[in-house]
This record gives structure tokens, sequence and C-alpha cells, in this order.
């Protein structure tokens, strides 16, 4: 109720609130609701030329910047974060980093496993760049999710340790 009033307000950047508000909705299990306010906030962002908060309008639709319980072949999410990938300057190495993690959980099933890999991997490498540990460890996360299975244990066990050394 309180983020509802805050958008209306006169000197409000409704779609910074928006965002948020999408975020609190999704934190409180009202999926559906939070979906509704995300699409809509990544949309009014999209016409605002406004890729930061395109990117965290898209990361929202799967639990935020670290959240990892990403819906399978949801075209809404992985066509957000394309475009917000396609349209964040270079100096967002970070926020990139986060992106790209994201695509490789949301495209499962959509695109090849090596494709997967490579974004994940990509992703691991920006992030470090960035340095940025919450950043990192959720794209190591989604990492570990790209590479699952036995031919990766190694892999898996290295990405879990530096997640364990960031936190």
């Amino acid at each position: 109720a309180h983020f509802a009033r805050a958008v209306a307000g006169p000197d409000t950047d409704r779609i910074a609130v928006a965002i948020e508000h999408g975020e609190a909705l999704q934190l409180g299990g009202d999926v559906d609701a939070a979906r509704d306010v995300l699409l809509a906030a990544a949309a009014d962002a999209t016409r605002a030329g406004r890729a930061t908060d395109l990117a965290r309008a898209a990361l929202a639709l799967g639990g935020g910047l670290a959240g990892f319980e990403v819906p399978v072949r949801d075209d809404d999410q992985s066509g957000l974060l394309r475009r917000a990938e396609a349209a964040l300057p270079a100096d967002e190495v970070a926020l990139r980093a986060a992106v790209r993690g994201r695509l490789a959980l949301a495209l499962e099933g959509s695109v090849s496993h090596a494709e997967r890999i490579r974004l994940a991997r990509d992703a691991v490498g920006m992030a470090r760049r960035a340095g940025d540990p919450l950043i990192e460890s959720a794209v190591l996360a989604a990492y570990c999710d790209a590479i699952a299975g036995p031919d990766y244990v190694a892999e898996r066990a290295a990405a879990a340790g530096r997640i364990i050394d960031l936190t």
C-alpha cells in the first residue's frame, strides 16, 4: 500500500518506485502482482531509455539480483534481459554480469547447453572484474546451474568455494 501511494506522489521517480514495489510483492509471495508491476516498470524504463532500470526490473522478475528461482521458458523475462544487456552502458560491468548470469538460467530449453555455459562463464569473468561480491556470488550460482551434471563436479566445487570465500 505504501509503494502504491508513493508511486502516485508528485516528485516520485515512478519507475524506480515501481521496481521496488514489484520486488516487495515478489518477496511477499504475490508473484502474479509482482510480475504485472515489474513488466509495466520494464516497459516504462524502455520507453524512457533507462537501461539500468530495465535491467533491475528484468532481474526482479526472477527473484532479484541474487535470486535464481527463474521460471523456465519465461519469454518475457529472457526478452527483457536481452534488451537490457544490449542497452546497458559499457561501464555497467557488474549489472551486465548479473544480467548475463540470469540469462544463462532463463534461457534453459531455449538455447544450447554450450551457449548457457558460455553466458555463465562470461558473467563470472565480468563479475570478478567488477569486484562486486554479491553479483559474483549470484553469477557463480548461475554458472553452477549451467554446468550441472557429473562432468563438472570439480568446477562446481571450486565455484562453491569461491562463493563461500566471497561470503
